[in-house]
């Protein structure tokens, strides 16, 4: 399929995430090597659970986590320019949970937390949570004292206004948003990537005062501009490395709206345990089972085991010319 100047560029090949018994696609492997020329350096297994990003959103269609127990029952909005969604793959893998991402309003009754994430495109898909009933059924769900979380441009969404006088997102201006939490978001050119250390400010059903610092990470384009009488869940303690005290996010008057511009919150045990802590006694059920999760890091390292066992690196360094 390549043109020749291409395929000159093709130093092997590997086949990706293959499930079942290697030995029945060795015909195939023979056919690669007799079509193309190039060597095969190996076939990587599927590996089974692996809590890392998937590569795009469309490994999003039709997931969910159904499983035997799983009474909490959280909905995340899956946006037609949803970014970051790993931000709750934790969630996915505790066993009282079942996770669904949903793209209509009938998919949010019933859920225990709804979950705003992060957006490429906040006021496109802001419009789109209205033209589909699911900015109204949130309205509902939240006024019915109904969790909601926002992060990041779900946090955007949760406010009065999204103003962009630049026209850094899109050509409007100004754009009222769902008006669940006392804050508005200004657009501006500058990107914001940090690292950044928190801790609970206000309880919430996110975390409570005396909760373990947090590692969380930021990236977005605005900046929240938050009512001064409003409340602020999450106060930052350092940012990069640099020592400050900074309040964060917003918390709605009867404490069942948040929103937060930190990313990864999740992968903080304490926090998720205390989420699911408070999911539980909401539905006057006993706390659920303490899980323990991998980390990120061992994920990744169990990722690199598997594909350090299916290839013949002597033959990549060759290639690489190590």
């Amino acid at each position: 399929l390549l043109e020749a100047e291409e395929r000159e560029r093709v130093a092997a090949l590997v086949i990706n995430k293959f499930r079942g018994d290697v030995s029945l696609l060795e015909p195939g492997l023979a056919f690669l090597r007799e079509r193309t020329g190039k060597p095969v350096l190996g076939v990587v297994p599927h590996v089974p659970g692996l809590r890392i990003a998937d590569e795009d959103s469309v490994a999003l269609e039709g997931r969910s986590t159904p499983r035997p127990g799983a009474v909490l029952q959280l909905r995340v909005l899956k946006l037609p320019h949803i970014s970051n969604y790993d931000d709750v793959l934790a969630l996915e893998h505790e066993p009282s949970v079942a996770l669904r991402f949903v793209e209509d309003a009938g998919g949010l009754r019933g859920a225990d937390l709804v979950i705003l994430p992060g957006t490429k495109s906040t006021i496109a898909d802001l419009h789109w949570l209205r033209a589909r009933g699911l900015a109204a059924e949130l309205a509902r769900h939240a006024a019915q004292g109904g969790l909601v979380l926002g992060i990041c441009g779900g946090c955007q969404m949760l406010g009065e206004w999204i103003l962009d006088p630049g026209r850094v997102e899109s050509a409007e201006p100004a754009v009222p948003g769902l008006g669940l939490l006392g804050m508005s978001t200004h657009f501006g050119t500058e990107k914001r990537t940090t690292l950044v250390e928190a801790e609970a400010l206000a309880p919430s059903f996110l975390a409570a005062t005396g909760t373990p610092a947090l590692s969380a990470y930021e990236i977005h384009m605005g900046r929240l501009v938050v009512q001064s009488s409003a409340r602020r869940p999450f106060r930052l303690r350092s940012r990069n490395g640099q020592v400050l005290m900074e309040p964060e996010g917003a918390l709605s008057p009867g404490g069942n709206v948040l929103g937060t511009m930190l990313h990864g919150l999740f992968e903080n045990a304490p926090l998720r345990g205390q989420l699911l802590a408070q999911l539980s006694e909401r539905r006057g059920l006993g706390p659920p089972s303490a899980t323990a999760i991998p980390s990120r890091e061992a994920e990744y390292d169990r990722l690199a085991s598997a594909v350090r066992g299916a290839l013949d690196l002597d033959r990549l360094r060759q290639i690489v010319g190590l």
